[in-house]
C-alpha cells in the first residue's frame, strides 16, 4: 500500500484532488487492459510498473489527465449517467498507450 500512495502524486501530477479518483481509476482500466493483451499468465510488480512507465513515456498519461481535467469539474457529482459515459470515452480513446503495441518489451 505504501508504493501506491508514494505512485499517486507522479500519477496524478497537477491534477485537482478530487479528480485524482477519476485519474486512477483510467489508468487502472487502461494499463490492466493492456495486460490482459499480453501473453503473461501472471501480474507482477516489475510488469505493472513496465505497462505504467509505457503509459506515461507514450504520452497517454498526460492525454488521459488532459481529458480529465478538460471533461470534469472539480465538484462533481460524477456518477451521473454523462460523466460515466465520458470516463468510459477517455479509457477507450487511449487504451493503446499512444498507439504503440501494448505489449512491452
Amino acid at each position: 500500500m505504501a508504493q501506491v500512495v508514494a505512485f499517486l502524486p507522479k500519477l496524478n501530477q497537477d491534477l485537482p484532488l478530487p479528480l485524482w479518483a477519476l485519474n486512477l481509476g483510467a489508468c487502472a482500466a487502461i494499463c490492466f487492459g493492456a495486460f490482459c493483451c499480453q501473453d503473461t499468465v501472471m501480474m507482477s510488480a516489475d510488469n505493472f510498473q513496465r505497462l505504467w512507465e509505457r503509459y506515461e513515456e507514450s504520452g497517454t498519461g498526460a492525454q488521459v489527465r488532459a481529458a480529465i481535467r478538460e471533461g470534469f469539474d472539480e465538484i462533481g457529482p460524477y456518477d451521473t449517467k454523462e460523466q460515466k459515459a465520458r470516463l468510459l470515452q477517455i479509457v477507450l480513446g487511449n487504451k493503446d498507450l499512444g498507439g504503440e503495441s501494448s505489449t512491452p518489451e
